[in-house]
């Protein structure tokens, strides 16, 4: 329990440390806050606060759980998604572009596109959905994947079948449904380009009526099965390039997309790394969060990040330093997803 409280400190000092400089910066100008900024402003540190509490003690209970006699049950996520992530607000833009420089010198942007009429771009907690859909695919070696019932993703990401949380799925699929993906490679010697739309096909009738657990009855002229097709390119992609990762961690930070990409990023490089490396700021903003022009503030959420995911992985070889993230390879072939079996070099669960 010590252990815990002093992780429980760890995560959320910083948190406090800023909210003093900010009051104290206050006061050398000589402003007061009005009495309901005050409270907003205490009310706010006090939710984070809670917040990273019970994050800590979630992940504390997973190591637990994943050092268990049984294997984590891991989800095979796309590559793309983790090396360049989704955007984590709703944004008015069509298009986004990432880049992402790999240890072998070699360049991968990435471009993201909205593609149906009046439908904007995945974000924030819609990547839950990709993730659930893709891994789908992979482990049954095919583009379609099954969806009888709404509840099935809700079930498995241990949410409940309320109104909202059907209006949110319906949302994040819709916004799925319309995304492409352009996948370009630079190399010493060669440029690749592969345009993917996400989706050829689907059949979810009025997805969802969410006054019904289920979706409703086929008519008699859909011969269609229920569920999701996969367009041909992007299953191919997906086959070839995906990360293994714990699901239990997964679903725990489904309401956190940013700590999410980040704890995914970290676990991939460790996995593959075979050497040491410093990544810049810059770069990492680049990749995975462009829209933030400030680097001192991607370089405070990935140190974040490393101390929670140390809670699960506590021999993550991993430092948030001034000058770039600071990434080594497992020491000694201990990786977040030990005891996992390995087919071909690769995790599965």
């Amino acid at each position: 329990m010590q252990k815990v409280d002093l992780l429980f400190e760890e995560l959320f000092t910083e948190a406090q440390k800023k909210a003093q400089q900010k009051k104290q910066a206050e006061a050398k100008k000589g402003s007061t806050p009005s009495a309901i900024a005050k409270s907003s402003s205490r009310s706010h540190v006090s939710e984070n606060r809670a917040a990273k509490i019970q994050l800590t003690k979630d992940l504390a209970r997973l190591r637990e759980e994943m050092n268990g006699p049984e294997p984590a049950q891991l989800t095979q996520v796309a590559k793309v998604m983790v090396l360049c992530g989704l955007p984590y607000r709703q944004t008015q833009e069509r298009t986004i572009v990432r880049t992402s420089r790999q240890a072998d010198g070699s360049l991968i942007t990435v471009t993201f596109q909205a593609m149906l009429n009046n439908v904007p771009l995945p974000y924030g907690s819609d990547r839950n959905l990709f993730h659930w859909a893709t891994d789908r695919s992979i482990k049954s070696g095919t583009p379609f994947v099954p969806w009888e019932t709404a509840t099935e993703f809700l079930s498995d990401m241990q949410q409940s079948d309320g109104g909202k949380n059907y209006a949110r799925l319906k949302e994040s699929y819709r916004r799925i449904a319309g995304l492409s993906i352009t996948v370009e490679r630079q190399t010493a010697n060669r440029d690749q380009a592969l345009i993917m739309p996400i989706m050829e096909r689907s059949n979810l009738p009025r997805l969802f009526d969410t006054n019904t657990l289920a979706f409703p009855e086929k008519n008699e002229d859909d011969h269609l099965p229920t569920g999701i097709l996969f367009s041909n390119p992007f299953f191919q992609e997906l086959s070839k390039n995906h990360v293994p990762f714990p699901w239990p961690i997964l679903r725990t930070l489904a309401r956190k997309p940013q700590m999410l990409d980040y704890m995914m990023f970290l676990h991939w490089r460790t996995f593959a790394a075979r050497s040491e490396s410093v990544i810049r700021w810059e770069e990492l903003r680049q990749q995975m969060w462009q829209e933030d022009t400030h680097t001192w503030r991607i370089r405070n959420r990935f140190a974040d990040a490393i101390k929670a995911l140390k809670i699960v992985f506590p021999e993550l070889p991993a430092e948030a330093r001034p000058g770039g993230l600071f990434i080594g390879p497992a020491i000694e072939g201990r990786t977040l997803i030990r005891g996992a079996r390995r087919i071909n070099g690769r995790s599965s669960n």
